[in-house]
């Protein structure tokens, strides 16, 4: 099985929150970066991994 990571942000400092994203079977993480990309901002997060 292949496993694909798509980073979308990667600050220099320490993370206080982390939220999870996790894809369908069948589907990867690029489908998921618009609201990758727009957790950050409302919930004033540090680190996003999908």
């Amino acid at each position: 099985m292949k496993h694909e990571h798509h980073v979308v942000q990667s600050p220099a400092t320490p993370a206080e929150q982390l939220i999870l994203l996790f894809h369908g079977v069948g589907d990867n993480p690029v489908s998921m970066e618009a609201l990758a990309s727009i957790l950050p901002k409302r919930f004033h997060i540090h680190w996003l991994s999908a």
